[in-house]
């Protein structure tokens, strides 16, 4: 039927009007594929196997869509499908090579394979080495251009400065994190990062004040205590080491280093029954390591139970030579 007034032919218009304007203002979702929508929501609430599922249809809609694409191998790379992921990864940044997050993934779908190399038949040493130092510099590069396009973008940066590390180029690497940190004081981990970074560097009292400032913004952080414990603990400050190494007990009691540090805070605190206690379960948690039966035989030496130290000295030299025997060194290149 026709329509006299031309109401209708004007609304058709405006709406015309108003997508277009829309979609040159940038608003999100006016022409983004449903699947790719759902995709990123899923992506967004960490429930990946359903955001492949829909990340996978998104590019098979349109595969020449730079997000879609980066956003499948997003999702991959957190599955852990390193391959695939850099396949869709590399198309993403083909696509559209000026967007940092599009970097960043690609750069660290490369690092984690470089460290997670599959050893083929057949294939020398020098030609792994050869591959992974390549695949390594890439994915340096590519976080380099990530952080240079966008210096705001902190996990670039943090992965660029672990990249650093890996490489002993540590100078670099301190002002990466410094950057984060500034920049984001509470950033998870940053401040272990920095602690393990200057002890790297032999900066043992720096060390010490990033792990305070971890454990002061994270105090559930029981790796973060402990390795506090363990530098106080070598700076003869066991009363102050025990507090930290206690609360990280409570947030992790199964952790054999942690028993271990225990051991040794009571020890220096002439209390050898707690000592002794704590070597113990360090022992029964990690029953092949022989450091802890090494420190049960010092114990029991002290407490004058010959008999006792003689059998873990034994059980602990037995462990020594079992590691030395399965021990492979790395081949020469």
């Amino acid at each position: 039927m026709r329509d006299s007034t031309g109401l209708g032919s004007m609304n058709r218009i405006l709406l015309f009007l108003l997508t277009v304007c829309l979609c040159d203002s940038g608003v999100a979702g006016v022409a983004e594929s449903p699947h790719y929508l759902e995709a990123r929501q899923r992506y967004e609430n960490k429930e990946y196997l359903l955001a492949m599922l829909s990340a996978e249809k998104a590019v098979q809609e349109d595969g020449e869509n730079a997000g879609h694409r980066y956003l499948y191998g997003a999702v991959l790379a957190e599955l852990k499908q390193f391959s695939d992921a850099e396949a869709h990864l590399r198309k993403a940044v083909a696509l559209d090579g000026q967007k940092a997050e599009y970097l960043y993934q690609l750069g660290r779908v490369l690092l984690e394979q470089s460290h997670q190399t599959v050893v083929r038949r057949g294939m020398s040493a020098g030609v792994r080495m050869s591959r992974s130092e390549a695949i390594d510099s890439e994915g340096v590069a590519l976080l380099e251009r990530a952080v240079k396009l966008d210096g705001g973008h902190l996990a670039a940066r943090v992965r660029l400065g672990r990249a650093y590390t890996d490489q002993n180029r540590y100078l670099e690497t301190l002002e990466q994190f410094q950057a984060v940190a500034e920049a984001d004081p509470r950033y998870p981990e940053i401040h272990s990062y920095l602690a393990v970074l200057y002890l790297k560097m032999g900066r043992v009292i720096q060390a010490i004040q990033a792990l305070q400032t971890e454990v002061e913004f994270y105090p559930d952080n029981a790796m973060a205590r402990l390795d506090l414990g363990d530098l106080l603990l070598q700076l003869a400050q066991p009363r102050v080491a025990l507090r930290h190494l206690l609360a990280a007990e409570q947030e992790s009691p199964a952790t054999p280093d942690l028993h271990y540090a225990l051991a040794k805070a009571y020890l220096a605190l002439d209390q050898p029954e707690r000592a002794l206690a704590s070597a113990r379960k360090c022992a029964d948690l990690a029953p092949e390591a022989p450091a802890p039966r090494y420190l049960l035989a010092q114990l029991h030496r002290r407490n004058g139970q010959s008999d006792l130290a003689r059998r873990e000295l034994a059980t602990a030299e037995r462990l020594r030579n079992r590691q030395a025997a399965t021990y492979r060194p790395p081949k020469a290149d």
